[in-house]
């Protein structure tokens, strides 16, 4: 019997008792490979304890990087890794962190002293004779291209960041994953315990064979050569436009 629906002679109530969904839940991360469904062994399955409805309050960088570092990364070697825009995947590196707008004029002078961009024609008490205006051109005429952690730690793997543009689950083949093991968990956990949850997860990330998984990354990659085409013709559409707008003016 499902979750959505039951069945009785009118006599009594037969529906299941949904909670209401304040408790406790499931949180997992996965990988997988065209080659190899998902990786035996590189699933990280917890029981989150905080409340919020936004899950990723559960995630940090510091537990995500380290995940990929143990169970991940060995297995991908000089692979491609693809990744969204969560807060937890893009910690910047700080030895990249180009000057803010708003740095300060000590902040500014620090920024060019760690990357070795203080002319030496500045002399001794350039912290005091250069104002921040200088300093601030200076940073950012030699402004380094930000990098992430994950990318140094996957770099030592040889795998390939690739990050995914913003509101496009539909390229990322694990987003289909989830769907899936979301929606067999949802008809089969009829007792709302999230002890059964968290086992039954690992039992439905079996279900996802290597030919699921395949579907899968080829949807992605046939989305992605279709914005691509869109984005080709749009170009196209614009710069006809343009050459026209300057024929007739």
């Amino acid at each position: 019997m499902s979750t959505y629906r039951s069945s009785n002679d009118g006599s009594t109530d037969a529906s299941l008792k949904v909670p209401s969904g304040k408790g406790a839940r499931i949180i997992a991360a996965h990988v997988g490979l065209r080659s190899d469904e998902l990786v035996d062994g590189a699933s990280w399955v917890f029981i989150g304890s905080k409340k919020s409805s936004d899950y990723h309050s559960e995630m940090n960088s510091t537990s995500w990087l380290q995940w990929l570092e143990d169970l991940v990364l060995p297995m991908l070697r000089d692979g491609v890794l693809v990744i969204d825009l969560a807060p937890y995947h893009l910690v910047r590196n700080e030895a990249t962190r180009p000057a803010a707008s708003m740095f300060r004029k000590t902040e500014c002078a620090d920024c060019l002293e760690k990357n070795n961009l203080v002319f030496p024609e500045w002399g001794p008490n350039w912290r005091t004779t250069c104002t921040r205006a200088v300093l601030k051109q200076r940073a950012d005429e030699n402004r380094s291209t930000p990098r992430y952690l994950v990318q140094g730690l996957a770099a030592r793997s040889g795998v390939t960041i690739l990050i995914s543009p913003v509101a496009h689950p539909e390229l990322i083949p694990t987003e289909m994953v989830w769907g899936t093991v979301k929606m067999s968990l949802k008809r089969d956990n009829v007792t709302f315990s999230v002890a059964t949850l968290r086992s039954m997860v690992e039992v439905e990330f079996v279900k996802i064979t290597g030919e699921l998984w395949a579907r899968y990354e080829d949807h992605s990659i046939k989305t992605e050569t279709y914005y691509r085409a869109v984005d080709a013709v749009c170009a196209e559409a614009e710069a006809a436009f343009s050459d026209y707008r300057t024929m007739t003016k």
